[in-house]
């Protein structure tokens, strides 16, 4: 599961956005089904595969490209500042996902206006926390980015709070522990981008924090759900259209909507350039020809089963092509940027580098796994005798993510200890005095004035 979010972040990383983040999310929900050798999850694959991309896709909005800057200064107020900052949003990241998946796997039935509702609530949150953090107290994270970490953090307290009301404790903890998952795992990432950057080769690190993010994100998530939900008696019966609505978010939508991010970024590069007549657009055609092929698919799919859509169907092999699907789709979709002109190297090897995840990814899921592989459940047991304790899940976020952002700021600033990036800004001011007490350094976050969509940076 680790290195299938690995691979579906470095690929969101082509993308960017929560239309991005549907690629992890999608993979994450289809590696667990099928690693956890469970007949009932196999079965809702596909429905654990869209809960997942759309869990996923939540934090897409989140902003934090300033914060990445903030972890290469040269003062520990300001690089443990970015590494606090990239764990909330990291955090929030995964508790949502996490959130979402438990809800799904909790095998209880809701009806479509019950989850409509819920839904509501969640995206009520959103917009109160984000009114009252932002709007009203002025608790800037990324100026003069957006600030949507306060709307997903509002999304995430409606959640928990609404399974707490619910009394589905598993769900609230499997929240919890993505977002201890998601916040150590930006956190890691990105102390890998800074050591790289300023101590290894040229290369490419933000592609490598992408990757090990998701990694530490993928894994910390499955561990999340494989130790509160050890248990398959119950299960989560769905109509078929549901399960049809299900399949067509993974075989059409997500690498669709791949397919129009990537177009979109080449037209607005001048990469592709657009046809008045509709029948000579190279966009419309592209898009066509996706269309066509994620329709075949579904139809193929369909026409397999002689009696019923999900009778007679082998579903564990379902979700292996789901999941296959998903890499491929996506993955070839992110790679078409290998046809730019004069890729450069560090590209041509990070994408050699998805080649191989997908290979390697494909070849597991094919002959890795058995109808009666099942993942040993004395490790899960385990982990949930020791950790399955709220006020536990609750100390270790305010004490090991403070403690590791320490630890990833200091070692960072020693990686390069006098030498401030030009390309990189302070969020607080910092003082610095010689010995007489003379100012001798005094840096501030440049001030922004607004002009309609565009800011004038100012020093």
């Amino acid at each position: 599961v680790g290195l299938s979010v690995a691979l579906g972040w470095g690929l969101r990383g082509e993308i960017g956005g929560e239309q991005g983040a549907l690629i992890p999310g999608v993979l994450l929900g289809t590696a667990i089904a099928l690693s956890s050798g469970k007949e009932n999850w196999i079965r809702m694959a596909p429905l654990i595969g869209a809960g997942s991309a759309f869990g996923m896709s939540h934090g897409g909005i989140q902003s934090y490209g300033l914060l990445i800057g903030y972890t290469m200064c040269t003062d520990m107020l300001n690089v443990t500042y970015g590494y606090l900052s990239l764990a909330v949003v990291g955090g929030l990241w995964g508790a949502f996902a996490g959130g979402l998946l438990g809800m799904v796997l909790c095998g209880k039935k809701r009806p479509i206006w019950s989850w409509v509702l819920m839904i509501g609530l969640f995206y009520a949150g959103g917009e109160i926390v984000y009114y009252i953090l932002i709007e009203k107290l002025g608790l800037l994270m990324t100026p003069p980015r957006v600030e949507n970490w306060a709307w997903c953090l509002g999304a995430v307290l409606a959640l928990l709070g609404v399974n707490a009301y619910l009394k589905d404790i598993k769900t609230v903890r499997s929240s919890l522990k993505g977002f201890l998952a998601g916040g150590i795992g930006f956190m890691f990432g990105e102390s890998l981008q800074v050591y790289g950057r300023f101590l290894g080769p040229e290369f490419d690190w933000w592609k490598v924090m992408e990757i090990s993010f998701g990694f530490v994100m993928g894994a910390g998530l499955a561990t999340a759900i494989f130790s509160e939900f050890e248990d398959d008696e119950n299960f989560l019966e769905t109509s078929q259209i549901t399960n049809i609505l299900a399949l067509i978010i993974i075989t059409a939508f997500v690498p669709l909507v791949t397919l129009h991010n990537m177009l979109e970024g080449f037209e607005q590069n001048g990469l592709l350039v657009r046809a008045e007549a509709i029948w000579q657009d190279p966009y419309f055609n592209i898009m066509l020809r996706g269309i066509t092929m994620a329709v075949l698919v579904f139809a193929i799919l369909k026409t397999l089963q002689k009696q019923g859509f999900f009778k007679n169907i082998n579903f564990q092999n379902l979700a292996i092509f789901l999941f296959i699907w998903s890499v491929w789709s996506n993955g070839w979709i992110t790679q078409i940027k290998l046809a730019l002109p004069k890729p450069g190297i560090t590209s041509v090897i990070i994408h050699y580098f998805f080649l191989f995840l997908m290979i390697l990814l494909s070849t597991w899921s094919v002959w890795g796994i058995s109808p009666n592989t099942r993942i040993k459940q004395g490790i899960w047991v385990r982990i949930k005798e020791k950790f399955n304790s709220l006020p536990l899940i609750i100390l270790l976020i305010l004490l090991l993510i403070p403690v590791l952002a320490l630890l990833f700021a200091g070692t960072s600033i020693l990686t390069h200890p006098d030498e401030m990036p030009s390309n990189v800004r302070r969020r607080f001011e910092v003082t610095h005095y010689n010995e007489n007490d003379q100012v001798i350094i005094k840096r501030a976050m440049p001030s922004f004035t607004y002009t309609s969509s565009f800011y004038k940076i100012t020093d």
